[in-house]
C-alpha cells in the first residue's frame, strides 16, 4: 500500500517469486509510470486510495504499509483518526489468518516528557537558505512552521537556554518535538514537502490497541533504530538528556507491527512446560 515510484514493489516481488504482489498508489500518473518501468510475472500496479476498501473483502493474504500511514494522517488535517478507518478497512480485506504489516514512525515512549536537546551551531550558518543553514538554525525555522495534530495552528513551543556544550545550541522542548526534527533535519534539499508530514502520530500502545479492536493477533511489535541513520545522523550530531542532565536513549527511527487476522471466535492459549 502507497507504493510511490513501484521500485520497493519490483524489489519484493523479485526476491520473492512466488508471490502475487500488487502495488497501490492514489496517483494514476505514478501508477502508469509503475507499470512501465517496473515488470514481473508476479506484479501490477492498481490506482486507489489505500484508507479506502480497494479490494474486495477477505481477498488477501497480506497488507504491508511500509512508511506510508503518516501520509494518511497529515493529508487529511493531522487526523489520527484516520488511522482507525484505515486499519478497519485494510483487515477487512484480508482473509481469515491474513497478516498485515505496518512499519512507519512512532511516538517515543514518554513523548510528552520534558528534554534538553543540544544542537550544533557551528556546521552552517546562522541566516540563509535551508542548505545552508546550522543545525540550530534550521530548528528555529522548523519550530515556526511545523504543525501536526498536537499543533494545529501555531508553531511548536521551546525554550533556549545555556549550553555548557561547546559549539553548540541548548533547547527545552518535548521529547516527541526532538524526535520529529532529528528525524527529518537531514532532509534539507526537499524540507517544504517534509515539513508538511508529521512523523510521530501514534505511539506504540495507540497501535496495539488498534490492532486488538480489530482482532488482530499482535506477532511483532517493536520500535527499531537503523544503525546507519543512528550512526551518521545522530551519533555526536545532537544530544538528549532529560531536565537534571541525565542521557536520554535517541528516539526510534521507525516501528513495526504486524498482526494476523483471526477469527472473532478463535483465540490462542500459551502453556508453559516443564523441562
Amino acid at each position: 500500500m502507497g507504493s510511490g515510484s513501484g521500485s520497493g514493489t519490483f524489489d519484493l516481488a523479485k526476491l520473492y517469486e512466488n508471490l502475487t504482489l500488487i502495488g497501490v498508489y492514489i496517483n494514476p500518473v505514478t501508477v502508469e509510470y509503475s507499470r512501465n518501468h517496473y515488470k514481473l510475472p508476479n506484479l501490477s500496479f492498481e490506482t486507489g486510495d489505500i484508507a479506502n476498501n480497494v479490494f474486495p473483502e477477505n481477498s488477501l493474504d497480506g497488507i504491508l504499509d511500509s512508511s506510508v500511514l503518516h501520509h494518511v494522517t497529515s493529508f487529511n488535517g493531522f487526523d489520527v483518526k484516520q488511522i482507525n478507518r484505515t486499519i478497519s478497512n485494510q483487515v477487512a480485506q484480508l482473509k481469515t489468518n491474513g497478516v498485515l504489516i505496518i512499519r512507519d514512525f512512532v511516538v517515543p515512549d514518554d513523548g510528552n516528557k520534558l528534554v534538553f536537546l543540544d544542537l550544533p551551531n557551528n556546521d552552517g550558518k546562522e541566516k540563509g537558505e535551508i542548505p545552508e543553514l546550522s543545525t540550530a538554525a534550521l530548528f528555529e525555522i522548523f519550530a515556526q512552521n511545523f504543525r501536526s495534530s498536537v499543533n494545529l495552528n501555531e508553531g511548536v513551543k521551546f525554550e533556549k537556554t545555556d549550553c555548557a556544550r561547546e559549539n553548540f545550541s541548548r533547547f527545552k522542548l518535548t521529547l516527541r518535538t526532538a524526535a520529529e526534527f532529528v528525524l527529518r533535519k537531514d532532509y534539507r534539499d526537499h524540507w517544504s514537502p517534509e515539513l508538511l508530514e508529521e512523523y510521530t502520530y501514534c505511539s506504540q500502545i495507540d497501535f496495539e490497541n488498534l490492532f486488538k479492536l480489530y482482532d488482530l493477533r499482535i506477532v511483532v511489535s517493536m520500535p527499531l533504530w537503523n544503525p546507519w541513520i543512528v550512526s551518521n545522523r545522530f551519533a555526536g550530531k545532537f544530544y538528549l538528556s532529560d531536565l537534571e542532565g541525565n542521557y536520554v536513549h535517541f528516539p526510534p527511527t521507525n516501528y513495526l507491527i504486524v498482526g494476523e487476522k483471526i477469527k472473532p471466535t478463535e483465540g490462542y492459549q500459551i502453556l508453559e512446560c516443564g523441562g
